[in-house]
Order: C-alpha cells, then structure tokens, then sequence
C-alpha cells in the first residue's frame, strides 16, 4: 500500500498535446487527438478527466474514465468535437487505500 505522498508525487503527467490555456494554437482534429502522459512510477489506477466548453462557456463533462496508460485517443467523430476547446486531467489512484491525487489541468483546441 502507498502512502498519500507517495500517490501525490506519482500522479502522472500530461505530455501532450501541449498546454494551451489561451487556445490559440488550436489542432486538427483528424480521427482523434491522442492524450499522453508519462506514467507513474508506482503501481496506480489512472482515472481520465475530459471537460468541453460549451457554448454558454460552461465546463462539460464529455470524458471520464479509467485508462490503462497512455495514449488515450480521443475521437472526434461529430462536427461539435471537431471544433471545440478543451481541459483534461489525470487522476493517479491507489485503489487498495482509496488514496488519489489529481494533477494540473491542462488545455487544447480543435479546429478543422
């Protein structure tokens, strides 16, 4: 079992795409955008957080999920993901001690 600062310092972390709070530099969006991050050293569960700005600017849930590691493809198949502003952020989780720890948010645009 892990402590709680172990999960802290084991969160994994984004690599991509590259963080773009001011989404100015907006991606294709081609089949999907894959989401990658380097995996925690110790063994943790990694949960999935995607929100979408909606056009009222309000933050919606449109993923959230456990992943087995990296990269999780995230597909744009409608016409409303292809264009759209986005957040992600990963969980890491010990899911004997239920201890978890959340790392940054990180952000990115589609555009087609």
């Amino acid at each position: 079992m892990l402590p709680l600062v172990a999960v802290l310092l084991a969160t994994p972390a984004p690599v991509a795409p590259p963080d773009d709070p001011s989404f100015r530099r907006c991606l294709k969006p081609g089949d999907g955008i894959e989401l990658r991050w380097e995996e925690p050293e110790e063994e943790l569960g990694v949960w999935l957080l995607v929100k979408r700005l909606d056009e009222g600017r309000e933050w919606r849930t449109w993923v959230k999920t456990w992943v087995s590691g990296p990269p999780f493809t995230l597909l744009m198949r409608s016409p409303r993901a292809r264009n759209g502003d986005y957040a992600w952020l990963l969980f890491g989780v010990d899911r004997e001690e239920g201890a978890f720890a959340a790392g940054d948010w990180r952000y990115f645009c589609t555009r087609e």
